[in-house]
């Protein structure tokens, strides 16, 4: 029996694709790193949708290398320093110059919220806990650069937290089909905060119910990329995280742990030129194989599905144009 021959490929096609991508990749250097050529004086007398276009091919070009787990961290952090000098790739910012208000944690105030919540401190990070949920509402944290590479062991079991009125047991989560879900990441908190910083991360006051796919997958990148990409580029970032709810169907496990039907993920970056924000709703049905990008939204959108106020320390004007953003990429 014949084997089915695959029809040829056009060998005139794929030299030229590869001349398109790396020819953008040559004007992104050239426009970036100061190179004086021709394609830097093209695009600085283009109009800005152009240069827009321009910005955008750029970046899918390089992002087929820079999301490649193939390619090497140094040549992913060349990239993300070319990347990160793109002006469409940087998204919009704010002067948040005038908050003077804490850090350790936070930046923009603690999340107001229109449910009754209980403030829990931590070493690495803070909780507003819902007790009637039984869940965390919001969960915030500061990752920043470190040279540490090695966390702690991983703790073997998770702990009610006494401080809460729901002292939610583990074993609640027991063939439930869903993972016990960490806010504050077990990783990035160990490493930049110890062992002892560790071990609160497993107590259920920072724990969600989350399907296995978003777990394991979607929400574990996205929270390796802040802690191993993000920290490296900007130093430090603040992170707020929790659970969206269904409006209707809402489920519980054992009658107790109400079970969200999304997760919202708020990144926020303060550097020279400002403060910018990423905003993710991730839903719990995913297949763990999505990228990131397709679940960005605004911080607006996350406040309207939670009944949280994020960044209410800032200027009304310079919340609402942060907020009312949508980013375009993921940085």
């Amino acid at each position: 029996m014949s084997k089915r021959r695959r029809p040829a490929r056009n060998s005139k096609r794929l030299p030229s694709l590869r001349r398109f991508r790396f020819g953008l990749f040559f004007l992104t250097i050239a426009l970036v790193a100061g190179g004086g050529g021709l394609g830097y004086l093209w695009y600085g007398q283009q109009d800005r949708p152009t240069q827009e276009r321009v910005e955008h091919a750029t970046l899918t070009a390089l992002d087929l290398l820079r999301e490649n787990r193939h390619v090497p961290v140094e040549v992913r952090l060349v990239l993300d320093f070319v990347a990160d000098r793109i002006p469409l790739h940087v998204g919009l910012t704010i002067d948040a110059s005038a908050f003077e208000g804490d850090r350790t944690h936070v930046f923009g105030g603690v999340p107001e919220s229109e449910r009754p919540l209980r403030l829990i401190a931590n070493r690495g990070f803070i909780v507003g806990y819902d007790e009637d949920r039984s869940n965390p509402a919001w969960v915030a944290y500061r990752a920043f650069h470190t040279d540490a590479r090695e966390a702690p062991p991983r703790p073997e079991r998770f702990e009610p937290d006494p401080r809460t009125r729901a002292r939610i047991h583990p074993d609640l989560y027991t063939n439930s089909g869903f993972d016990r879900g960490h806010m504050a990441p077990n990783y990035a908190i160990a490493l930049l905060h110890g062992e002892a910083a560790q071990a609160e991360t497993f107590l259920m006051s920072n724990i969600i119910p989350q399907s296995p796919a978003l777990n394991r997958q979607v929400w574990r990148d996205l929270e390796q990329r802040i802690i191993r990409r993000y920290t490296r580029r900007f130093e430090e970032v603040w992170v707020i995280t929790g659970p969206i709810y269904p409006t209707v169907g809402k489920q519980r496990l054992h009658g107790r742990v109400a079970v969200p039907e999304a997760c919202f993920k708020i990144i926020l970056d303060e550097h020279d030129s400002g403060l910018r924000a990423l905003a993710f709703i991730i839903p719990q049905d995913v297949t763990g194989r999505e990228d990131p990008a397709q679940f960005l939204t605004s911080i607006r959108a996350i406040e309207e599905r939670t009944g949280l106020n994020f960044l209410a320390a800032l200027d009304g004007a310079l919340q609402d144009a942060l907020e009312t953003h949508a980013n375009r990429r993921v940085w």
